[in-house]
């Protein structure tokens, strides 16, 4: 329980705007209609919830790296 709480204050829903400019928002709608949602977590908390995996997968979250906090473009650059 202390894991889950902790998950939903290391991480936040991405806005539409990121998940447009990231690449994102048709992985994101696919993963939606599964049940499952995307969330950004900033460096440190990346790296956490990377190696304890368990907490996110049974909360069906997928914690990528924040792009605004330095974390890396998850599909690579976006076009210009």
């Amino acid at each position: 329980m202390l894991s889950r709480l902790l998950l939903a204050l290391t991480t936040r829903r991405p806005r539409a705007w990121e998940l447009v400019e990231t690449g994102l928002n048709g992985l994101a709608a696919d993963l939606a209609r599964e049940g499952w949602q995307v969330r950004f977590a900033g460096p440190r908390w990346d790296f956490v919830w990377t190696r304890e995996w368990q907490t996110p997968h049974a909360c069906r979250i997928l914690v990528l790296p924040d792009p605004g906090q330095g974390g890396p473009c998850p599909l690579g650059e976006p076009e210009r």
